[in-house]
């Protein structure tokens, strides 16, 4: 478990990091975290956990200002192989109308031994 040096403050106060591997499975998340130390006009406001797993930014303030603190989910995309095996384009007879429709898929796309993460390997 990783700990700072004192416990945070805000809604990190309670929460216990542990450090895993990174996880590219459909049914897991990785919940990236980190603790942060802010320091304005010389003073330190202590050291604050921001976490995609807490569900709530950080904020403290300062002279008169209040900053927000947190972790954003990110998206990449990332090439993924393909190759087409076999395409038609069925049309009834004498029309130009097609005899099926195309299909849409909505399932997460997988390659590479990962669903919808990116590697820089």
């Amino acid at each position: 478990m990783i700990r700072p040096p004192s416990p945070p403050p805000g809604v990190g106060a309670s929460a216990k990091v542990t450090e895993l591997p990174e996880t590219g499975n459909d049914n897991e998340m990785n919940r990236t975290s980190a603790y942060i130390e802010p320091v304005a006009g010389g003073r330190s406001y202590g050291v604050w956990l921001v976490s995609l797993g807490l569900g709530a930014p950080q904020s403290f303030t300062h002279e008169g200002r209040t900053y927000v603190m947190g972790i954003r989910p990110s998206a990449c995309t990332c090439p993924t192989p393909s190759t087409l095996k076999k395409f038609s384009h069925d049309l009834y007879a004498g029309t130009d109308i097609p005899r099926t429709s195309p299909a849409w898929s909505t399932s997460p796309i997988r390659g590479r031994g990962t669903t919808g993460t990116c590697s820089s390997s």
